[in-house]
């Protein structure tokens, strides 16, 4: 069931991603290069749902049970578990498990709000805003036009509706280890190790498409 699930998770993010691709094409958006900022922050936080892809995906590579053991000895760090700082500049780094980041890793900096009068207003960060100004601003023109822009709240439900029991929010960390667990336990259950993410012989139906890009 949860790698059903995992599937259908990953399906989606692939929507996000393609709405997304875009900005950089068209406008020359892009994150500083290097900066890990947004991945240090303590406050990120992530459902149950959006990190079943990677709690199976540590399942399968034989690492769960290590993260597992650490959180049995110690509480979750606050900041994402798998972000690898440079050790040479502070708040740069990488993110050891790129493919199966949840949706904030994914959207943050390329993504909308709505403001309180309904209109929808590019997020992007305060070093885009620093660093490329006029790429920003070129983006947000494009949405005042009538460009495509995926909503944070649109993302959200999307996600969400894949299975509302698990939509509640954690720190990615707490997340994560929650996701685990539950994988852990359904491979007990079943008795039988899950085929990984993506790699089975007979494919669940795909989602219906994602329209929700404004």
């Amino acid at each position: 069931m949860t790698v059903s699930l995992s599937r259908r998770v990953m399906r989606v993010y692939e929507e996000f991603d393609r709405c997304v691709e875009r900005l950089p094409i068209e406008f020359g958006l892009h994150c500083p290069p290097g900066c890990g900022t947004c991945c240090a922050s303590p406050n990120v936080e992530a459902t149950i749902l959006e990190m079943l892809p990677l709690a199976e995906e540590l399942w399968q590579s034989d690492r769960a049970e290590a993260i597992l053991d650490r959180f049995a000895t110690a509480s979750p760090p606050k900041a994402c578990l798998f972000f690898t700082p440079d050790e040479l500049q502070f708040n740069y780094g990488r993110c050891s498990v790129y493919p199966f980041r949840p949706t904030m890793c994914r959207l943050f900096g390329f993504a909308a709000v709505r403001n309180k009068y309904g209109r929808a207003v590019f997020a992007a960060c305060k070093f885009m805003k620093q660093m490329i100004p006029e790429a920003v601003q070129a983006v947000q023109t494009d949405v005042d036009n009538g460009g495509h822009i995926l909503r944070f709240t649109d993302a959200a439900h999307r996600i969400a509706e894949l299975e509302p029991s698990l939509d509640r929010r954690f720190p990615i960390n707490e997340a994560l280890l929650i996701a685990l667990e539950r994988v852990g336990m359904y491979r007990l259950l079943a008795g039988e190790v899950p085929e990984p993410v993506g790699e089975t012989d007979t494919e669940p139906p795909p989602p219906s498409p994602f329209q929700k890009c404004c």
